[in-house]
């Protein structure tokens, strides 16, 4: 389970927006340790798809792992 009073995960959105310049885009977030396991690399892979449907989509991958560079090379 998660611990409602250290995650707030509808609190703070409007201000990672406005940060990250994502304004009212359609976002896909994955808050993961970044290990193959998790398939974070489908994501990415699934990237031209979606973007083929809908255009201004962007996928944000948010956290650290051995995999890190990996994901890295794959998504450029």
């Amino acid at each position: 389970g998660v611990d409602e009073k250290t995650f707030h995960p509808a609190s703070g959105g409007d201000k990672v927006r406005a940060r990250l310049g994502l304004s009212d885009r359609p976002v896909v977030v994955c808050v993961s340790r970044l290990v193959p396991r998790k398939g974070q690399d489908t994501l990415i892979l699934a990237m031209p798809a979606i973007l083929a449907q809908i255009p201004d989509a962007v996928l944000l991958i948010v956290g650290g792992g051995p995999y890190a560079k990996d994901l890295e090379r794959l998504a450029v």
